[in-house]
């Protein structure tokens, strides 16, 4: 609950779904059913993803939930942190301006920037090797 996420299942049969494979493994791994005695790393490896069959609802993505969240709290808290951060101190007005420029894709960067170039002069080829007699 610390990171705001729904609650998950209290046993491991809950925690896998339909996949009794992956129940059964997990309780012999763990020595139980309860989800309590699931390490982190591997509850959160385990977990599916928004998404993907078995998973919540939402855009998909390669994350659970609990891993995704981790790891934007952890991405926000070090932007938040370091005094050269681009956006650092700007004004609501500048950052939407900003968001409007970063909406910008690669592709028109590319577009933008960089000329077409004449191909390169062909080759000369290699005569063929005569046939020995």
């Amino acid at each position: 609950m610390a990171l705001g996420l729904p609650p998950l299942p209290r046993t491991v049969g809950e925690f896998a779904g339909s996949n009794a494979d992956l129940a059964a493994r997990m309780e012999a791994a763990f020595g139980g059913t309860s989800l309590a005695d699931v390490d982190l790393l591997v509850g959160g490896l385990l977990e599916s993803a928004p998404g993907v069959a078995g998973g919540g609802s939402g855009a998909g993505g390669l994350l659970g939930p609990t891993f995704a969240e981790l790891l934007r709290k952890q991405f926000a808290a070090i932007r938040n942190a370091d005094p050269w951060w681009y956006a650092q101190g700007m004004l609501i007005s500048e950052r939407s301006a900003l968001a409007l420029e970063n909406a910008t894709s690669l592709l028109a960067i590319l577009q933008r920037n960089v000329r077409p170039r004449s191909p390169p002069p062909p080759r000369p080829r290699r005569p063929a090797p005569s046939a020995p007699l």
